[in-house]
């Protein structure tokens, strides 16, 4: 990776948020760092991935994800919440504002598009329409 230094954004293991006791998520990522201290980073990829309910856990991860990255810019370049249509487009949209407000937030995506998943067949659905339209 060091040769693309300067010409590239240069991103650490995205992690996701496992349990960083078992050596997973934050853990390796804090673990990924400390060994590679002399390596550009210039920012954190991460995932995450649980209830739509847990929206403080979310806020939570993410914060976290800031400090274990070591204030890097974060790209959180997967996360989806399970749990009814709802439940869904509650998490978004108090999510994605929140998101949009952290100065330390670069980017962030949905997990993937596909059916039942942001769309019904080729129509956006109503999870889709507030991805797209809630923080606006």
């Amino acid at each position: 990776m060091q040769p693309y230094a300067g010409k590239a954004k240069l991103g650490a293991p995205a992690v996701t948020n496992g349990d960083p006791a078992s050596g997973m998520g934050l853990g390796y990522l804090s673990s990924f760092l400390h060994s590679c201290s002399d390596c550009t980073i210039d920012f954190i990829p991460i995932h995450w991935y649980d209830q739509a309910t847990n929206i403080q856990y979310f806020k939570d991860h993410i914060t976290q994800a800031h400090t274990a990255g070591g204030n890097r810019s974060l790209w959180i370049t997967e996360f989806g919440a399970s749990g009814t249509t709802a439940e869904q487009q509650t998490f978004l949209d108090t999510v994605l504002p929140w998101l949009d407000a952290q100065d330390f937030v670069e980017r962030y995506a949905y997990f993937m598009v596909g059916d039942g998943t942001m769309v019904t067949g080729t129509s956006i659905n109503a999870i889709g329409q507030t991805f797209a339209f809630s923080s606006a």
